[in-house]
């Protein structure tokens, strides 16, 4: 065999011969490789003996050999995922089998330092749409409990008021009935004999002691119970002005995925005009939900709500479109406490909105409303308008 012959079977074995991966890069270059993945934005390729990672941005196209066989991200084996793979593993852990399933992989509960409430990923690299007021509470809310503490703050000063005005009363009748119980024993040496008239007076300062004593323990009770309610009630206030000040300046909470994971999300930006909020997840690949393009749906269409209501993650709840409501979906899809934040999909599985608020009144409940999700990538358009 001639030198020329060799030469050229060795070159047949490289990785970059004609039956590995061809990588064509934008800058004109051109990679051979004999396994390839992408994983997220990035290529990963093994080169030298090693992996090279490259931006997808930076790929022009690929031609996958005929014999080459696709390399599995690093420190992955068959029937395993990467760590970083979120969406993988939630995959393979729930086996979602309905679109409403697979939807609600990408619903999160979020846990703040004054509550909790809902969110969803809407890109591949862990981007959370949630509510504002499920990161830095709500006006309403706040505004409500200030009247409150206001209201309970008044009506314990009106009952100390009282409980000083009874104690006055007590002290005055404590006096007036030494003064008797003086005024009986002056007269019982001064008389020469034990008179029915003075028999009744000490029966009567008797049943008088007796009655002081009842009010007193009565008094005693009472100012007990205004003590022990002044101090729940500091106690509560404190504790929620507290909370409200920490979440004032929350920057990361923790986030529940669908399997019950924990992990820690950053908070990137908050809507000034909308009840919006975002979180991101940074350095895995998580599922997320696709918007739903093109006209509104028809008043009628099924609509699903998902969310953690009272802190049971990824409830899921049914309704229709009840009307489109200028800025909001109405729906009567249940929305309870712990919903905001979460999506409103649609039968395929599609967001349509943000959970975000319910109105009750006295005779009924029921009315949802959703910010539509156009709302949401116009909102956040710096994030989103390359996705």
């Amino acid at each position: 065999m001639t030198l020329r012959n060799v030469l050229c079977l060795c070159l047949l074995l490289l990785p970059g011969s004609i039956s590995a991966h061809q990588i064509y890069l934008i800058n004109g270059r051109q990679i051979s490789t004999s396994s390839i993945e992408k994983q997220g934005d990035n290529l990963l390729y093994e080169q030298y003996g090693g992996i090279v990672t490259i931006g997808l941005d930076q790929v022009e196209k690929i031609v996958y050999g005929p014999t080459a066989v696709r390399r599995r991200p690093t420190g992955q084996q068959s029937g395993n995922v990467s760590e970083k793979d979120l969406g993988e593993q939630l995959r393979q852990t729930l086996s979602p089998g309905t679109p409403i399933e697979k939807a609600a992989l990408a619903t999160v509960f979020i846990q703040t330092a004054a509550g909790s409430g809902s969110g969803f990923f809407l890109s591949s690299d862990g981007l959370i749409v949630t509510n504002r007021h499920v990161v830095r509470g709500s006006p309403v809310e706040m505004e409500k409990q200030s009247h409150q503490i206001s209201e309970m703050e008044e009506k314990l000063k009106s009952w100390k008021q009282q409980l000083d005005q009874e104690l006055e009363r007590l002290k005055r009748s404590k006096k007036q009935l030494r003064r008797r119980k003086q005024e009986i024993e002056a007269y019982a040496q001064s008389a020469t004999s034990q008179s029915d008239q003075l028999s009744n007076a000490r029966t009567t300062l008797q049943e008088n002691e007796k009655t002081l004593k009842n009010w007193q323990r009565q008094y005693r009770k009472q100012i007990s119970e205004y003590e022990k309610q002044q101090q729940e009630f500091k106690g509560k206030t404190g504790d929620y002005r507290t909370r409200m000040k920490k979440l004032s300046s929350q920057h990361e909470f923790a986030v529940t995925l669908a399997d019950g994971t924990v992990k820690q999300a950053a908070l990137y930006k908050i809507s000034e005009s909308l009840d919006l909020a975002l979180l991101k997840l940074s350095g895995y690949t998580t599922p997320f939900l696709q918007p739903r393009t093109g006209p509104l749906l028809s008043v009628g269409t099924p609509i699903y709500a998902i969310g953690s209501p009272l802190g049971f993650k990824g409830s899921v709840t049914s309704g229709v479109v009840s009307n489109n409501r200028g800025e909001y979906i109405q729906t009567n899809a249940e929305i309870y406490p712990g919903n905001s934040g979460g999506p409103l999909v649609t039968a395929e599985g599609k967001v349509i909105g943000v959970n975000t608020m319910k109105m009750i009144t006295d005779k009924f409940e029921g009315l949802g409303f959703a910010i539509p999700v156009q709302r949401v990538l116009d909102e956040f358009h710096d994030y989103f308008e390359d996705r």
